[in-house]
């Protein structure tokens, strides 16, 4: 299976149990953040967190990533993403 990327959403200051509630799971690549954890894994290793953890709020998984300090680059990054794929 395809290793995706992801980030955990925690209240802050619960960074540091959701990355080790990430890590008993097998997840790899683990980074703390403000407010959450990214790391990368498998999809069922998604599907794994979002069941055990008892600390994250939710599970985001980017699909696209661009530069968007202005609005003609926000909305050209927007148009390059494939969104049939998703919707």
């Amino acid at each position: 299976m395809a290793t995706l990327s992801f980030f955990a959403t925690c209240p802050k200051a619960f960074e540091d149990i959701v990355a080790a509630e990430l890590r008993a799971l097998g997840a790899e690549e683990v980074r703390e953040a403000v407010a959450g954890a990214h790391f990368r894994g498998e999809l069922k290793l998604a599907y794994r967190f979002c069941l055990w953890s008892r600390v994250a709020s939710r599970l985001l998984h980017p699909i696209a990533a661009f530069p968007a300090a202005t609005v003609e680059e926000l909305t050209g990054g927007g148009r390059e993403v494939a969104w049939e794929k998703h919707m």
